[in-house]
């Protein structure tokens, strides 16, 4: 089997990346297929080295529900970083610290 030539990543619907998967295809055409049928209907953008060779479903990427989910996801990551520095001891005001 020939070396590996293409790769795609794909976005999943909470703002993810995956990727990047490696394969091969003997044209951006075959690219293209093997990517939409492991991934049907999915966000994936498919790359040849340097060369952006196609995007898939990526119409979709600024839909305000995938905005809001990422938007959900980051707020609950600051919640749980304050809640472990405020159960390590860290005060808001800097002037406590100086005590």
């Amino acid at each position: 089997m020939p070396q590996e030539n293409y790769r795609f990543f794909c976005l999943d619907a909470f703002g993810q990346l995956h990727g990047p998967e490696s394969f091969y295809a003997d044209c951006d055409d075959a690219a293209i297929a093997q990517v939409r049928a492991k991934h049907p209907g999915g966000k994936c953008e498919i790359w040849q080295e340097q060369r952006l060779v196609a995007r898939l479903g990526l119409h979709d990427w600024a839909n305000p529900v995938v905005q809001s989910r990422r938007a959900l996801q980051d707020s609950r990551g600051l919640l749980r970083e304050t809640a472990h520095m405020t159960q390590a001891g860290w005060r808001s005001d800097p002037r406590e610290h100086a005590r």
